[in-house]
């Protein structure tokens, strides 16, 4: 195609749906690749017979267990070693019990997953980079919002530099703007957060007859605290890739591919099959 021909408005649809394609395509081709050099891609049979015995179970008292397992590891561990990934599989399921007592890792995506996020969260290397943030992108109702629920209350049980909150996206927005000021987004900026249903909420506000970009706003800050502090930003959104370059920026997507282990969820609606 010729650079300087003018396209109409459906050669541009086609050609733009073409580069979408083509770049998902590359996303997908990179994440394999990458996954061949990494520790853990997939659950080990052992790992397998371990949840399915778990799902069998009814019995998880989680307070007690992440009690248990706490005060083992300071007792017996150095800080830097505090717990093993036998430690993390144990409570992490204990808390998946606790919230979702039906939750089934039932999926060889999630059994690849649920392992690698243990080892996330603990701070070891594998799949995941522990150094980065987590974008869960993915259609409705496959458990993305789920996962990090789960993991936040992993991360608080174990007390794990990890820990993090959750903050809809929705209501970050509605409170800048109910608030009429920037200053309400200051808390937004420091500290690891979970902004869930990213591309929910407005993309501008009006504060005093000028439009902010609020997602963009907090991003900048958090950029700055992620280069300094490591504090992480993690979303949990039903846009592709691509669809949040288009709704936010170039500036915001190089940010979030600096950022974030970009983790795209597969399977069906999970709330539809329940």
């Amino acid at each position: 195609m010729e650079n300087n021909k003018k396209l109409s408005q459906e050669e541009f649809n086609k050609e733009l749906e073409r580069l979408q394609k083509q770049y998902q395509d590359k996303q997908d081709k990179f994440e394999d690749l990458q996954n061949r050099f990494t520790k853990r891609t997939a659950a080990t049979e052992a790992e397998i017979a371990y949840f399915e015995q778990l799902h069998k179970s009814k019995g998880f008292d989680a307070d007690t267990l992440c009690r248990s397992i706490l005060q083992e590891g300071k007792a017996k561990r150095k800080a830097s070693h505090r717990y093993s990934y036998q430690d993390g599989r144990k409570v992490s399921w204990a808390c998946t019990k606790a919230i979702y007592p039906d939750y089934k890792v039932d999926s060889d995506f999630l059994k690849g997953l649920y392992p690698a996020l243990i080892n996330y969260f603990l701070e070891f290397d594998g799949r995941l980079n522990p150094k980065k943030s987590l974008l869960f992108t993915g259609g409705v109702g496959l458990g993305k919002t789920s996962l990090f629920r789960i993991f936040q209350r992993f991360a608080y049980k174990l007390d794990l530099d990890t820990r993090f909150k959750i903050k809809p996206m929705m209501a970050a927005v509605y409170e800048v703007s109910e608030n009429s000021n920037v200053s309400a987004m200051k808390s937004l900026f420091k500290g690891n957060i979970c902004f869930d249903d990213l591309g929910q909420e407005a993309a501008t506000v009006k504060l005093f007859g000028n439009e902010i970009r609020v997602f963009e706003e907090i991003m900048t800050h958090r950029y700055n605290n992620f280069i300094t502090f490591g504090h992480k930003t993690h979303l949990s959104t039903n846009l592709t890739f691509p669809q949040i370059q288009s709704k936010y920026g170039d500036r915001v997507s190089s940010r979030i591919l600096e950022m974030m282990n970009i983790v795209p969820f597969r399977g069906v609606d999970r709330r539809a099959n329940r």
